[in-house]
């Protein structure tokens, strides 16, 4: 039986990981593991790539999704073991120490005042003399040598004077658990049987100061106005405390609140998350409610407001729901490890412990960089190590909580180790760090715990890790088909819309071919159940009362016959002779892409619209993701080896860089998609939220991995073109209704006179290079001139290819291929039938000749040379790249063109407005 990995990172692990989920997944399967749990740092983005990376029928990996999740422990108090003491009455105390262990370290001097009524009435200060030399390090964060506690008293003597002094009285401290963890140590010491009722002064201000920022003793003393004399000096840090308090009592009267019922109205808040310690919990989903709870969890809009995006958890809630969560210690970041690396006390450790469904050890050296930390001086050496992972262990089989041996992988092999410092170099982190946090293999693992017997090591790595995967149930990720708005009289609906605007264009004499056309395309659209799109958009329009002139479409949605008949677009493609196979695909099971501009104005109204139709229940924006590329990944190389003064070669970079690619950046809005949820549903039955900046919801995973297959996105985007004309038609109170595109003074306009073009000025035509092909084109009319556009717009269409073939002479400019429409309609007047016309065009404008991807090259191009098509086509096929929507580039000439009839008509006006845009712009 082989082991699996319960922690592992992946790519999406905040710019820590590099391995991809489906890498992961391959490897993992290669070794023979059952299963593979992929917990990155703070998200579950990776869900929908490892729910497809174990999708195919050949791989027997089960999913186990979850994360490493930031947690902050809100089961800490604020006041412990309250008897009804007066509060008006306290001592204020605090102790300097060599260091965090009360167990291992010292007090070196204990500080305390006694507060009565908000006044100091009496100090007291001792210096304690630990036995034992106080190092440098600890002698620059406290003041105190080994000189000025030389003839000091030891700590028994110490902590009887303090307790005379205290008496029964109730003790404040900042942090208070530290401090009064050393004075009971200090008491059993001495003998002295010691449990105050203490108020921890710290976690008070994150309660009745949420406003703040910073919650440094130093930070709230000049938030407050209370002025601190020696900072981490014992006396003067009790003395701020006291103030401290005594201001927090105050408070807390006006919010009628007595110290006895403090502890149940403290809350983490959202504003104070991001402020308190925060540690790491590996959380994995048991099942779909699992998954249900997260998804809700992440999308509390205060939590990710508050936190700037960052998901921080409370601990007692995912607690509360472990019946469908399953939690885990975490890493060396997690509460438990550090409960015991700041050795807090037997009763603390196990009430930490059982707050989790199973225990993490890790090898080792994953936390070697503890023994280069001066405040951990009793954690020397890599026995050290191993015995917190041995305390760890015995921890669990005391209270009967599962140990896990995990990984915490962070990448799949130990090459890839300098790739991964190079990433954090580029992130900023200055520390060479040469942990080994590779995938391990079942081998490896048992290799890493050989200071256990074998029956206990193989019970951690193998015996419990499949243990564990066992409670995880497969999740479906997303539910199975497309969930679409849905209104029963779609289909009726959408045929008498149209077929009633075709009587007012024809009354009883619709010509059969408008009638065929219109009966393929309603088809098509019923093969996709998404006619109601199409309605919402027809009504969308009514209702912004816009004129056809104040939108355009994107793509090849001007290429539906539908969409000009229900005034979505206002280009006929029967005049303008475009197919709508590029719409529907030639089988027509294609799903159609409609996407509109409006002005900026208008485009708010549009959205507010939308969201009230019928079908649905809400909407979000589309989010996509900002990942490491190519060229920032041979920046991050080139900057490392600078710094580093050291040079790879040249095989090393490329793979460093194959390396560094695509690592998860950030999150994204996308400038258009809003993503609709149908009726009855939820935004969380499908995706969690996520938020920007400006408090917009937004999908949390990228809409473009998976969640296309589920949800209908419309794109609704602005087009400053339109601003320009709104603005134009707002200060001339002139606009043209009807434009016939055949003006010839707007066309002078894209003519080259002496050098000095007049449609310089038009928004879309400011596009570097567009001006030159003008040039040399030297288009005659509109049409032309929308070839031209296409040109520009397309990818090796022009530079290297039609440029080149117009100076040969060997095709003129109504000959070339310009847009998807121009290569379709040359094979169609060339005898080749509709279907193959339509497949080789899709081929070309994918790029898939140029790249050499089509596996019917050979096929195709025998099909061309037998219909006679010229050499020169051909060989503009293989260049092209990227082949523009001829539909697209007719809406936006037609819009720059309206607007060369203000730059005519009103040039005074047209260039302020052109100036003012560019200055925004």
């Amino acid at each position: 039986m082989e082991r699996v990995e319960l922690h592992c990172h992946s790519k999406y692990s905040e710019m820590d990981g590099l391995a991809s989920p489906y890498d992961i997944v391959k490897l993992v399967q290669k070794e023979g593991m059952p299963a593979v749990a992929i917990t990155d740092t703070g998200n579950i983005l990776m869900f929908p790539e490892l729910e497809w990376a174990t999708s195919f029928d050949d791989c027997n990996v089960k999913p186990i999704f979850g994360m490493e999740a930031y947690v902050v422990d809100d089961y800490e108090k604020a006041v412990y073991n309250y008897n009804g003491q007066d509060i008006s009455v306290f001592i204020a105390v605090d102790v300097e120490t060599t260091g965090f262990s009360a167990k291992k370290n010292d007090i070196i001097e204990i500080g305390a005042v006694k507060v009565c009524n908000g006044e100091v009435v009496d100090r007291f200060s001792i210096l304690v003399n630990p036995g034992k030399n106080i190092s440098k390090f600890i002698e620059k964060i406290t003041g105190i040598s080994n000189e000025m506690v030389s003839d000091a008293p030891d700590i028994k003597v110490a902590l009887r004077e303090f307790c005379k002094f205290a008496g029964d009285n109730i003790l404040v401290a900042y942090n208070a658990n530290f401090d009064i963890r050393f004075l009971k140590v200090a008491a059993n010491k001495a003998g002295v049987d010691y449990c105050p009722t203490y108020i921890d002064t710290l976690m008070l201000c994150r309660y009745v100061y949420p406003e703040f920022q910073i919650y440094k003793l130093d930070s709230v003393c000049e938030e407050l106005g209370i002025n601190i004399q020696h900072c981490h000096r014992a006396v003067d840090d009790a003395t701020a405390c006291g103030m401290i308090f005594s201001k927090i009592t105050e408070r807390l009267k006006i919010k009628n609140v007595a110290i006895e019922y403090v502890n149940d109205n403290i809350e983490h808040c959202s504003k104070t998350f991001e402020k308190s310690a925060i540690y790491h919990c590996t959380v994995l989903l048991k099942n779909s409610k699992g998954k249900k709870i997260i998804y809700n969890m992440i999308s509390q809009e205060e939590k990710s407001k508050a936190t700037k995006g960052r998901v921080i958890f409370s601990l007692r809630e995912l607690c509360n729901n472990r019946g469908n969560l399953l939690l885990g210690s975490g890493c060396k970041a997690g509460l438990l490890y550090k409960a015991i690396i700041n050795d807090k006390s037997e009763e603390e450790i196990e009430e930490i412990a059982k707050r989790f469904d199973f225990i993490e050890v890790q090898p080792h050296m994953n936390n070697k960089f503890l023994l280069e930390q001066e405040i951990y001086s009793y954690i020397q050496t890599e026995q050290d190590l191993i015995d917190i992972n041995q305390r760890l262990i015995s921890l669990g089989e005391r209270l009967g909580i599962p140990v896990v041996a995990t990984s915490d992988a962070h990448y799949l092999h130990k090459e890839d180790l300098l790739s991964r410092k190079i990433l954090r170099a580029y992130r900023g982190f200055d520390e060479d760090d040469d942990t080994d946090l590779h995938f391990r293999t079942t081998k490896e693992m048992l290799e890493e715990f050989f200071y256990l017997p074998d029956e206990k090591a193989r019970k951690i790595v193998i015996t419990n890790t499949n243990k564990i995967a066992n409670m995880c149930e497969v999740i479906d990720f997303l539910p199975e088909g497309k969930h679409y708005p849905y209104n029963e009289n779609d289909s009726i609906e959408i045929r008498r819309l149209c077929e009633s605007k075709l009587w007012k264009l024809y009354k009883d004499n619709v010509p059969e071919e408008i009638e065929e056309r219109l009966n393929w395309e309603l088809e098509a659209i019923h093969n996709t159940n998404t006619e109601f799109a199409f309605i919402y958009l027809h009504r969308l329009i009514e209702n912004l009362n816009v004129r056809p002139f104040e939108i355009n479409t994107r793509g090849c949605a001007g290429n539906t016959l539908v969409c000009f008949l229900l005034g979505i677009s206002d280009i006929n493609p029967i005049q303008y002779n475009l197919s709508p196979y590029f719409v529907f695909g030639f089988n027509k099971i294609k799903e159609a892409d409609i996407d509109l501009n409006f002005s900026t104005n208008m485009r708010k109204k549009a959205i507010a619209i939308y969201r009230n139709c019928d079908g649905i229940s809400s909407t979000v924006l589309a989010s996509t993701e900002i990942c490491v590329s190519e060229e920032m990944a041979y920046v991050a190389v080139e900057d490392y080896q600078k710094n580093n003064n050291v040079i790879f070669s040249e095989d090393k970079v490329k793979k460093i860089v194959i390396d560094l690619q695509n690592v998860y950046e950030d999150k994204r809005v996308n400038p258009s998609g809003i993503v609709l949820i149908p009726q009855g549903d939820e935004v969380q039955d499908y995706t969690p939220l996520a938020f920007t900046k400006d408090k917009r919801a937004i999908t949390y995973f990228n809409y473009y991995y998976r969640l296309d297959n589920c949800l209908f996105k419309q794109d609704i985007l602005s087009h400053f073109c339109f601003d320009m004309l709104e603005k134009l038609e707002e200060i001339t109170g002139d606009m043209p209704d009807e434009l016939t595109y055949c003006e010839p003074e707007i066309m002078e306009l894209f003519f080259d006179f002496n050098g000095v073009m007049g449609c310089e000025e038009l928004p879309d035509f400011m596009v570097q290079g567009l001006i030159e092909i003008l040039k040399k084109a030297m288009p005659k009319n509109f049409d032309e001139l929308v070839k031209v556009f296409a040109l520009c717009y397309g990818t090796d269409v022009w530079s290297d290819n039609a440029e080149l073939l117009l100076e040969q002479g060997k095709a003129d400019l109504s000959e070339i291929i310009s847009s998807r429409d121009d290569m379709y309609d040359f094979m169609i007047n060339k005898g080749i039938d509709e279907a193959t016309a339509y497949l080789i065009t899709e081929q070309v404008r994918k790029g898939e000749w140029a790249y050499d991807h089509s596996n019917r090259y050979s096929e195709y191009i025998g099909i061309l040379q037998d219909a006679a098509v010229p050499e020169w086509f051909i060989w503009s096929c293989c260049k092209i790249r990227y082949l523009f929507p001829r539909a697209q580039a007719i809406s936006y000439v037609k819009s720059n063109w309206r607007l060369g009839w203000y730059k005519i008509h009103y040039s005074e006006q047209y260039t302020k407005i052109v100036e003012d845009f560019i200055s925004i712009s």
